[in-house]
């Protein structure tokens, strides 16, 4: 068994480059412009539920990270970088596995921990209180009822755990 962990895409928290991608990748996304998401403004952000505050973790985040055009470029480049650098690595492995006659034989599971706002309306990070996690626990629950009854299963989930 073979198991091969990335820290990247994650940032580091106590440096102020927060994603810091490899010397080699630098060039990677250099000429290119990252838009601006079109929710990265006040109106969308006010919309939010009303524990999404200026004092949410995630609000503190998009601070640090994307709340300048440059800074948000900066950083989302790098950010892209970071990600191409796990997709070559794998690709790499892939390979090895393949030269090594053993690909058909191998079993590839990619997983990740999270996902970020990256600026969307002007929040970062999947850093929210816990009533936004029961709201998607609700909403993931009715789905998965909803996608049950289509299938015309019988089995269905609650949030009562709450």
């Amino acid at each position: 068994m073979l198991t091969v962990s990335f820290y990247a895409t994650h940032a580091v928290d106590m440096n102020r480059r927060q994603y810091i991608p490899q010397q080699s990748s630098k060039q990677w996304y250099q000429n290119a412009t990252i838009p601006i998401p079109v929710t990265a403004n006040d109106e969308s952000f006010h919309r939010l539920p009303y524990f999404v505050n200026e004092t949410n973790e995630s609000r503190n985040r998009y601070h640090w990270r994307f709340d300048e055009p440059n800074k948000h470029q900066r950083m989302m480049k790098n950010y892209y970088r970071l990600a191409t650098e796990v997709d070559k690595t794998s690709g790499r492995i892939l390979k090895e596995l393949e030269r090594q006659g053993e690909l058909d034989n191998t079993l590839v599971i990619f997983t990740t921990d999270n996902g970020n706002f990256h600026a969307y309306v002007l929040l970062e990070s999947y850093c929210l209180s816990i009533e936004l996690l029961h709201c998607s626990l609700d909403y993931i629950l009715i789905s998965y009822n909803r996608i049950m009854g289509l299938l015309n299963l019988t089995h269905s989930c609650s949030s009562s755990l709450f």
